[in-house]
């Protein structure tokens, strides 16, 4: 399993199902989204719980598959998303150094090879950053983009990608998401469950 503290003030983990972990339905983690975003008594208008509605929806409609998690960049300084994907392969009796190779194209067209370059993580060691270019860019014909990380260790790779965003966006939250992946750490999945449990050592 794998373990990663995500900020507050700009991370939020999007639920696949629920009731999540914590109890919360579908009404009760969205409120409590909300909250984020309350600056003054008044609290929100319709029209802006309305978009955050839009945001949360479009965002949990891209949880892929093989997440492990899937969080939302939305820093409470600026006003953009992007939505980030973690996941685990086993890589056992397989070339890591290939699955990490794939790992860093994602399933979407691009313009240009990505730039791929080496990364450590204190958490999976050393590793690969990629920066990417899409080349179906967005509707209004602005251009695309992305990051992707990948790491092989001890018999398994981490893969952590966004999915398509725009330039401004993937340099709002580069700093933030190396901080994020430079701390992730692959545990077995008792010392997990036994942490979220709140069992102490």
């Amino acid at each position: 399993m794998l373990e990663f503290e995500a900020r507050n003030d700009v991370w939020s983990i999007l639920p696949r199902t629920f009731p999540t972990e914590a109890g919360l339905n579908a009404d009760g983690w969205f409120d409590q989204f909300c909250t984020l975003y309350v600056t003054s008594e008044v609290g929100l208008s319709i029209e802006q719980v309305g978009v955050l509605r839009d945001v949360v929806t479009e965002a949990r409609a891209q949880i892929a598959p093989n997440d492990v998690a899937t969080l939302l960049f939305r820093p409470s300084e600026y006003p953009v998303t992007s939505v980030v994907h973690v996941q685990l392969f086993d890589a056992e009796g397989e070339d890591a150094s290939a699955v990490v190779q794939n790992a860093m194209l994602p399933e979407v067209p691009l313009a240009v090879p990505p730039i791929v370059e080496p990364f450590e993580a204190a958490g999976l060691g050393p590793g690969h950053k990629g920066a990417f270019i899409v080349g179906e860019s967005f509707a209004d014909g602005s251009p695309a983009g992305g990051l992707s990380y990948a790491f092989a260790t001890r018999g398994h790779v981490v893969n952590v990608f966004t999915s398509p965003t725009s330039p401004t966006t993937v340099g709002l939250m580069e700093d933030f998401l190396d901080d994020l992946v430079s701390a992730i750490r692959l545990v077995p999945g008792e010392a997990a469950a036994e942490r979220a449990a709140g069992v102490q050592h």
